[in-house]
């Protein structure tokens, strides 16, 4: 059954309208940290505050690379197909859900 495809997919606009909402929310994630940053060097935080706001950059970092491959992805893995009694999905990268 995990072989079985279903008729319709997603958009082909889909993963680039994904890229563009990820984007934005990368890039005000991106201020929300420099205005931290900028508190920090204003307030003179403690140390910990500074290496805090840099482990929260690489997570950023990694977050905003994965934001460019994941809808690649999830546009192959999705597919679905409803009639008058039921909707059925398919997704899922590593592991097929029906």
């Amino acid at each position: 059954m995990s072989n079985r495809r279903l008729k319709d997919r997603l958009s082909p606009s889909f993963p680039k309208m994904r890229m563009i909402s990820d984007t934005i929310g990368n890039i005000i994630g991106f201020a929300v940290l420099a205005v931290l940053f900028w508190l920090d060097y204003y307030f003179v935080w403690p140390e910990w505050a500074f290496w805090i706001l840099i482990g929260l950059v690489a997570l950023s970092i990694f977050s905003a690379l994965w934001s460019i491959i994941e809808p690649a992805y999830l546009y192959r893995s999705w597919s679905y197909q409803f009639d008058e009694e039921y909707l059925q999905l398919s997704y899922g990268i590593l592991k097929k859900e029906w």
